[in-house]
């Protein structure tokens, strides 16, 4: 179950990947788009609980 906070001091906000350096040193590419990840992040989160 999802619960909403308030923010405490000190929390991050937002967050940002940047997923150049494992491009350009390690010819990583993601195989799942991330909407895709995200619903299913979601998905299994929601069947475990």
């Amino acid at each position: 179950q999802f619960s909403h906070a308030d923010w405490r001091e000190g929390d991050q906000k937002f967050y940002v990947s940047d997923i150049s350096k494992a491009k350009s040193d390690l010819g990583w590419e993601p195989r799942i788009a991330f909407d895709h990840g995200l619903r299913d992040l979601i998905s299994w989160a929601e069947s475990v609980n």
